[in-house]
């Protein structure tokens, strides 16, 4: 696992190409990446804002790579932040587990829950004409 006689670990700021990214897990050989964009609207909910850089880590947007294509920048974050990418990565696929399920099949946080089956509110039907 190393890339130009460098090795590659968790929390190294890498180059792929012209972009960089944050590496999140190094398992056998491959790299699982979150490209690093610049701080700006809009933020996603796995977004990771690095202040100190003016970047932010786009966990949502993570894939792996092998570690060969990747050069070291010398760049690193702390072991806080990487339990923050961690968790920014936790809210993303949970998030993405629950938009898989099917319309009534979570409870309502509102006053009353959803109708199970029901595929949201009719558009053009008269108020309270469920």
């Amino acid at each position: 696992m190393t890339t130009h006689g460098q090795s590659v670990q968790r929390g190294d700021i890498v180059l792929q190409g012209n972009t960089r990214f944050l590496v999140l897990v190094v398992h056998g050989g491959r790299a699982f990446l979150a490209p690093l964009v610049m701080t700006g609207l809009p933020h996603y909910r796995s977004d990771m804002i690095l202040p100190d850089m003016g970047r932010t880590a786009r966990c949502h947007d993570a894939r792996w790579t092998d570690v060969d294509r990747l050069h070291r920048t010398g760049l690193r974050i702390g072991p806080a932040r990487m339990l923050c990418a961690e968790q920014a990565l936790l809210v993303e696929w949970k998030a993405r587990a629950i938009e898989r399920e099917g319309p009534g099949i979570f409870w309502s946080t509102l006053a009353r829950g959803p109708k199970i089956g029901s595929c949201g509110r009719r558009v053009g039907g008269a108020p309270g004409a469920e």
